[in-house]
């Protein structure tokens, strides 16, 4: 494979999934968290996401490289497309072309409905879609017309040989079209080209008119309204010199087709250069529509929570299914462990909760899917998982006096140990039960928040909290949640320090076998030790915020971004430092190399140099 090609592969390979990312994170934003002020934008938002989204997709799928020759055009796939044939290659690239072009209307749609709502009421959501769908139209049917204008690959690779018999094909599929003048062809060229320029300028003029009415009618807006037409209108001047990118594309094509000038970088570039666009798009969203930190807090709590959820399922099942005999009891708390925390997890994920201290109120923005269902159903969740999160502290600690139990006595029944967990779990089912009810009506719980800060905005998020929490039912959460952290962290060590020594002086007594196994589960209780640290950070961000010492944003968000931590570390630890259970996943893994190793037909390539057969 040449130079330009690997590092063109590369760089489509690594913006396309880049820009897959972006935009899936602003249609779950989008669909999640859009402000009320901006529900109706929302549509047109949501529009652009999907398009850039799946014109992501297409280009992973085909990564096109472009050659100009008199009147053909030929294509050479570098994409995962090559596996399917060349029809699949050209179809891709129809789609792909379609979505690139109506992205480009639909910027012009977006300025022209930001002019719009200055002067009239908002056009309601299935007007807007159906403007959106007479636009699309031109973009479908050049799609339809396009996938017509493919010619056999064979007499388009013929041509390539005859005028470029320099340029290596292997790896590659060519397609293409042998006379670009055909209607066909020549509608696609037209609607991909000649509109850019007459669209630019509008934006450019849109954009003009859009800043002379804010600044005639700033007087008249309200404050709040001002500043979110401002913020819009900062997003889609960013998106205004995205479209520099189409014009780029545009040039190098034509200067390649006009001139006959011919370079492997120029053909890659007219891709390369177009594929910023719905890499750049969705980013102008998300800067100037949401705050900064709240991307990174939703992003980081879906990501980590999710892995959650993966890592204490495999830990379960690995627990359930796959636990030696010696170690069956302690099984038992394993499986405790990994179901609490996979519900922590999910509850995570379902709430995505900011903490706001404000006076002797408490308020939580939550940022997950439980939006969706309203303020009750968030605020239940939020007590779900705050109560599985005291379990998992209570039930480390449980861990570690069954290790230091069993040195002196036989393991106890499985009945018992499910018994003490009951015992060990009342107290966070308590906690969960009383907390829901500290809930307080939305109007008192909006009054306390703007009263201690004003400024705030909830950008989509759902509003719950406690408005007084010296009640019972605050209170002894907030109790039961802070204070046995120390005292429970303190005696953790200690008894670690009695199993080590006691371990230690019991050594000559103990088979190999039964010593080793001690020592795996005490050097993965010891990670685990160190876990709750993760529950002092986050009890830290919230006092210094509690007791008015510092607010800011940053500590709201880091109090759950700290403690989310702790159900994704706790099975990781015993995943790994647990040996029967981390070597069936090597096993696993082992066997899905053999297995594809023994099933896979071997392969076989020519090199660039040479006709001599490469076996991989």
């Amino acid at each position: 494979m040449a130079t330009s090609q690997m590092i063109f592969v590369a760089f489509h390979s690594t913006m396309s999934l880049t820009g897959m990312i972006l935009n899936g994170t602003l249609i779950y934003l989008t669909l999640f968290h859009s402000p009320t002020a901006i529900k109706n934008y929302s549509t047109l938002i949501l529009n652009f996401a999907f398009i850039d989204f799946s014109a992501c997709i297409a280009d992973f799928f085909v990564q096109q490289r472009l050659i100009p020759s008199g009147w053909s055009l030929i294509y050479m796939s570098s994409g995962r497309c090559r596996f399917f044939g060349p029809k699949a290659c050209y179809i891709g690239y129809s789609v792909m072309l379609h979505f690139f072009a109506h992205s480009l209307w639909c910027l012009l749609i977006s300025f022209s409905y930001r002019y719009y709502v200055l002067t009239r009421p908002a056009p309601s959501t299935r007007s807007l879609m159906t403007l959106l769908f007479i636009v699309y139209i031109p973009s479908f049917v050049q799609m339809v017309t396009f996938i017509f204008a493919q010619d056999p690959s064979e007499e388009l690779v013929k041509i390539l040989k005859e005028r470029f018999p320099t340029y290596e094909i292997e790896g590659t599929m060519v397609t293409g079209t042998l006379d670009l003048s055909s209607f066909f062809c020549l509608f696609t060229l037209f609607h991909m080209t000649l509109p850019v320029t007459p669209i630019y300028i509008t934006i450019l003029v849109l954009r003009r008119k859009i800043i002379n009415k804010l600044e005639l009618n700033a007087e008249y807006m309200q404050k709040d309204t001002k500043v979110l037409h401002r913020q819009l209108l900062t997003a889609l001047t960013y998106q205004a010199v995205i479209p520099s990118f189409f014009l780029l594309t545009v040039l190098t094509y034509a200067f390649g087709h006009i001139t006959g000038y011919h370079s492997p970088w120029l053909e890659y570039a007219t891709f390369s250069l177009i594929l910023f666009i719905p890499v750049l798009s969705p980013i102008s969203s998300l800067v100037f529509m949401v705050s900064v930190l709240q991307i990174i807090f939703i992003f980081f709590h879906t990501t980590v929570a999710l892995s959650g959820c993966f890592l204490n399922a495999l830990l379960f099942y690995l627990a359930f299914f796959h636990s030696p005999s010696s170690m069956k009891s302690y099984a038992t708390l394993i499986m405790n462990f990994a179901v609490t925390d996979f519900l922590a997890c999910l509850t995570d994920a379902f709430t995505e909760q900011r903490l706001i201290p404000a006076d002797w109120a408490l308020l939580y923005f939550s940022n997950g899917v439980c939006g969706f269902f309203g303020p009750r159903a968030c605020y239940i969740g939020y007590s779900l998982m705050l109560h599985f999160f005291s379990h998992s502290l209570w039930s480390l600690l449980v861990s570690f006096v069954y290790r230091l139990y069993i040195l002196h006595k036989r393991p106890p029944h499985t009945r018992t140990l499910l018994l003490i967990m009951l015992l060990v779990y009342t107290p966070s089912l308590f906690q969960c039960i009383t907390f829901m009810g500290a809930q307080d009506p939305q109007k008192e719980v909006e009054a306390a928040l703007f009263r201690k800060f004003p400024w705030y905005e909830l950008n989509g998020a759902t509003l719950t909290g406690t408005v007084d929490i010296r009640s019972f039912s605050a209170l002894f959460t907030i109790l039961h949640m802070t204070v046995p952290i120390t005292p429970v962290y303190i005696s953790i060590l200690v008894i670690r320090r009695k199993i080590i020594k006691k371990l230690s002086n019991a050594t000559a007594k103990m088979g190999n076998k039964t010593k080793a196994m001690h020592k795996q589960l005490l050097t993965a209780l010891t990670y685990q030790a160190a876990i709750p640290s993760f529950f002092w950070f986050a009890v830290f961000s919230y006092s210094i915020g509690q007791f008015g010492i510092y607010n800011h944003e940053a500590l709201e968000y880091v109090v759950f971004c700290s403690v989310v931590m702790i159900p994704v570390l706790s099975p990781l630890a015993t995943l790994v430092f647990v040996r029967p259970y981390r070597e069936k996943i090597k096993q696993f893994f082992s066997n899905r190399l053999t297995k594809n190793a023994d099933t896979s037909p071997t392969s076989i390539a020519f090199s660039s140099g040479s006709k001599m057969p490469i076996t991989t």
